[in-house]
């Protein structure tokens, strides 16, 4: 894999370099997004960087350089204008999960110290008795006076009568350029600080690493620094396309409009982009063969291609070439299905404190059952636990206002990750699962409810899945692995509980046949609701 030479890209060390260098695209489309009318609204890269030019203009103009400034929106192109001009100003951006409580929204503002609010306008109605509107200053996106366009026009006024103050923005690549709040998967979300190089750095290594087509569609939250650096950035550093999606309910209809060649996703979006054409290759073929054609295909773990899968995704999704995912696991059985349609399914690593990513597979060296190769800028290495920790100038600063997790994260320059894996012979990164979500037996045994999970997801009647431990009754620390699941709705209409668990039994036991004693399934408990979910749509373990 040495060989494999780095794709070309032009780097930058700090967001007010790259701000202004995208200009050089010109009139190629940067953004795009569908309004209610299914027409594409698009933004060229001149207007793209003239805009955030201005913005950051009117910021400077304000007095908030080296200013928190938080931002509340869905993922929009007003979004992705105030974060690139506030970090290219030379101010903090706390771009924060609107998903979350109005209590815990309001949290994270006053605990960055934001000096300043940008509010699209659902949100604003969400905060609209919330004491952190009546006591911060902020600007509205919705087109009316002292509205973030006002603002926007205030700063091209600025330049106009020959402002500079952007353009002399003193920026170093060492200023923090970003403050992100991680997804919290089993623990509070903590502010990670991201430095103006950092993200740069990690946007401009992951497009030297992977070579994307040019219209990228994008669905991820963009208060993530996986949809952020992975899905804008690095994209814009190239003048790709980039379609954004800002409300998941509209992200099909929005994906068959643009008709992509390129997706970043996570496992969620891919699975259902998989079973959408799985049902359209069994509606075509089930006359032919026999009624579980769809279980059967879904079951398939190898990679060869398959004409009625292909011809199905050319029906739904002709441009279709690439999809890359990360933040979170992807099943072998989605991965390897969507390559049998004859999408290159490359799967990447990262997590929040790294700004994000780590590894990830690359276009001519693509091992689907790994993460990937380590990034260049990384140094990787596996401790005694199996713990992987990373070392890189993407790693984050620390954690704002709370330097004891920050001590126990980072030593010697070195974050430890809190995942377990493995590097192979070829260099390619393998996650076993996470340090904390082990389920350690009374023998000292250790289980990766990961690999179980893995295991389980071809199974139709389990739409979702979480394994943990569960207590035998012969003592708190003697327990068995364990598995709570949401069965799926539309495979299990008409049957009672107890014919859903004793179905589920069943295909356990098949599980079980293959697995060695001390990791044999014991118990099965079923959920009525789907779990709780991060915005990367990953399963909240906190329960387990």
């Amino acid at each position: 894999m040495k060989d494999y030479p780095l794709y070309p890209v032009d780097y930058y060390n700090n967001f007010n370099s790259f701000a202004q260098g995208v200009k050089k695209f010109g009139e190629k489309t940067a953004i795009t997004f569908f309004a209610g009318d299914d027409v594409p609204s698009t933004r060229s890269y001149n207007t793209l960087a003239d805009d955030i030019r201005a913005f950051g203009e009117a910021l400077l103009a304000e007095g908030y350089a080296k200013k928190h400034i938080a931002i509340a929106s869905e993922g929009s192109y007003e979004f992705i204008v105030s974060l690139i001009a506030v970090a290219a100003a030379g101010a903090v951006a706390v771009p924060v999960d609107i998903e979350q409580s109005v209590d815990s929204i309001d949290f994270m503002i006053r605990f960055a110290d934001a000096e300043c609010l940008i509010v699209s306008p659902n949100v604003h109605h969400l905060l609209k008795d919330a004491d952190i509107l009546k006591k911060l200053p902020y600007i509205p996106i919705n087109g009316q006076e002292n509205s973030w366009e006002a603002f926007l026009q205030r700063g091209k006024d600025l330049l106009k009568a020959g402002g500079h103050l952007f353009d002399n923005a003193a920026v170093s690549p060492d200023d923090t350029a970003i403050i992100l709040y991680t997804s919290g998967t089993s623990s509070k979300p903590k502010p990670v600080m991201l430095s103006q190089l950092a993200i740069m750095q990690n946007a401009c290594d992951s497009v030297a690493f992977v070579d994307l087509y040019e219209k990228v569609f994008t669905s991820l939250p963009l208060h993530h620094v996986y949809g952020l650096t992975c899905s804008v950035i690095n994209n814009m550093v190239v003048g790709r396309n980039i379609c954004i999606n800002g409300d998941i309910k509209r992200t099909a209809r929005d994906m068959a409009l643009f008709n992509p060649d390129t997706i970043m996703a996570v496992p969620l979006i891919a699975e259902m982009l998989y079973k959408r054409m799985l049902g359209g290759a069994k509606a075509a073929i089930e006359s032919k063969t026999s009624a579980n054609i769809s279980q059967k295909l879904f079951q398939r773990k190898d990679t060869q291609l398959d004409q009625a899968l292909q011809a199905v995704k050319q029906a739904m999704f002709p441009g279709l070439k690439i999809i890359v995912s990360g933040g979170a696991a992807l099943s072998k059985s989605i991965s390897s299905g969507l390559m049998r349609a004859g999408i290159l399914v490359l799967q990447g690593y990262g997590i929040t404190e790294c700004s994000p990513l780590i590894s990830v597979n690359r276009n001519l060296a693509n091992k689907p059952v790994s993460v990937g190769l380590p990034l260049a800028s990384y140094e990787l290495k596996i401790d005694s636990s199996g713990e992987i920790q990373v070392k890189g100038p993407c790693v984050m600063q620390g954690y704002y206002k709370m330097p004891e997790l920050t001590d126990e994260a980072l030593v010697d320059g070195w974050f430890k990750t809190g995942d377990l894996g493995k590097i192979d012979k070829q260099g390619f990164l393998h996650i076993n699962g996470r340090c904390k979500n082990l389920i350690v037996l009374k023998n000292g045994k250790k289980i990766s409810p990961e690999e179980l999970e893995d295991l389980l997801a071809p199974i139709p009647l389990i739409k979702e899945v979480v394994a943990h431990s569960s207590v035998t009754g012969k003592g708190a620390d003697d327990v068995m692995p364990a598995i709570t699941v949401y069965p799926d709705p539309a495979e299990t209409q008409g049957m009672t509980s107890y014919e859903i668990l004793e179905s589920l039994q069943r295909e356990v036991d098949k599980v079980n046949e293959s697995l060695p004693a001390f990791k044999q399934i014991r118990f099965i408990n079923l959920r009525d609701t789907e779990f709780d979910k991060t915005t990367k749509k990953s399963i909240k373990r906190q329960n387990f």
